[in-house]
C-alpha cells in the first residue's frame, strides 16, 4: 500500500543526539510531568507519540506494552504516551483497556510541535486533522536522544521486544 500525498510530507522529528524539548505538563489526572524530574529518577524516558484513541495500531501496540511493561520498569524506564486527544477520551481509553503507561492530552499540539512530529493530517472525509506522526524517542538521562523512530504510515511501530534491546544497548549495557 503506497502513502497517500498528505503521508509523504510527514515530518522527520527531531534529529539524534540533541538535547531533548523540555516537557513540563500534566498528565490525563493532573499529575505533573516534568522531563527533567523523570529522568533523575529513570535510567531513561520513551516519549511515544501516538494519533489518538480510535486509531486501532495504537490500542494494539499498547496492549504489547502492557504485557512486557515488567521489562520496561525493571529497568526503569518511563514511558510518555501523548496525543491529541482530549482528558476525558484518553482517561476513558486507559481506564477501559488498563494501560500502565503515563498518557498526555497534546491538545494544542504544543510537545508534538517541540518534537517535529506535528501535521495536519487527512482525516474522515476531507477534514484535516492535527496530529502527531506517530513516532517514537528514546531520552537518556541527560535528555539527548539517542534513538527515534518516525513510523512510515499508520501501521508502522517498533515491536516491544525490539524497544527493550534498544534499551539494553544504549541505556543499560553501552559498553
Amino acid at each position: 500500500m503506497g502513502l497517500n500525498k498528505e503521508e509523504t510530507q510527514r515530518p522527520r522529528g527531531l534529529g539524534l543526539h540533541v538535547k531533548a524539548p523540555m516537557i513540563n505538563t500534566i498528565d490525563i489526572y493532573g499529575n505533573t510531568i516534568n522531563l527533567t524530574n523523570l529522568l533523575k529518577e529513570h535510567n531513561g524516558v520513551i516519549v511515544d507519540f501516538f494519533r489518538g484513541t480510535w486509531w486501532t495500531y495504537w490500542k494494539e501496540h499498547l496492549e504489547h506494552e502492557k504485557k512486557q511493561f515488567h521489562e520496561f520498569e525493571q529497568r526503569k524506564i518511563k514511558i510518555l504516551s501523548i496525543a491529541s486527544d482530549t482528558v476525558r477520551l484518553l482517561k476513558k481509553f486507559k481506564e477501559e483497556n488498563n494501560f500502565p503507561v503515563d498518557m498526555i492530552s497534546d491538545r494544542g499540539a504544543k510537545i508534538a510541535k517541540d518534537y517535529n512530529v506535528y501535521w495536519f493530517a487527512e482525516g474522515w472525509g476531507k477534514l484535516k486533522v492535527k496530529q502527531a506522526v506517530p513516532s517514537k524517542f528514546l531520552l537518556n538521562k541527560n535528555g539527548e536522544i539517542i534513538w527515534k523512530y518516525v513510523g512510515r504510515d499508520k501501521t508502522d511501530r517498533p515491536s516491544v521486544s525490539a524497544l527493550i534491546l534498544l534499551i539494553d544497548k544504549y541505556l543499560i549495557n553501552p559498553n
